[in-house]
C-alpha cells in the first residue's frame, strides 16, 4: 500500500487523505492540538507518545507497527484494537502523568492485579 521508507509524518498524511479526515479530526480523536499533529505530519515526532500513536492507528486503520517501522506489506486494516472512550480518555490522563506519577500508578495497578 505504502512505498517503502516513507517516514511516519508522510504515512499518517496519506491515510489522512485515503481516509478524507482533517487536522482536526485527528487532533479531537487522539487528544492533541491541531498544531501537534500538524508537527506529526512534518516528522517532528519528539511529541509522539505511544498512547497517541496507538489512538492514531486505530484512527487511521492501521496497526502501530505499519506507523513505527519500515514494512513494505502494510496494509490497512478494519480495526486494530477497540478503543473505547474510556480507555481513551485513560490513556490521555496516563499520558500526561510527569513519569514518576507513572511509575507510582503502575505499581498500584500491579500490585492489585498480581
Amino acid at each position: 500500500m505504502w512505498g517503502s521508507k516513507m517516514t511516519i509524518g508522510q504515512k499518517i498524511e496519506a491515510r489522512k487523505k485515503q481516509l478524507n479526515l482533517s487536522l482536526q479530526d485527528i487532533a479531537d480523536y487522539c487528544g492533541v492540538a491541531k498544531t501537534t499533529v500538524h508537527y506529526w505530519i512534518n516528522d517532528d515526532t519528539k511529541r509522539l507518545k505511544l498512547p497517541q500513536i496507538r489512538l492514531l492507528a486505530n484512527l487511521l486503520k492501521v496497526d502501530m507497527k505499519s506507523l513505527m517501522y519500515d514494512d513494505e506489506d502494510m496494509k490497512p486494516v478494519d480495526v486494530i484494537v477497540p478503543v473505547d472512550e474510556l480507555e481513551k480518555e485513560l490513556f490521555l490522563l496516563v499520558s500526561a502523568l510527569p513519569l514518576k506519577d507513572k511509575v507510582e500508578l503502575y505499581s498500584k495497578l500491579s500490585k492489585n492485579n498480581g
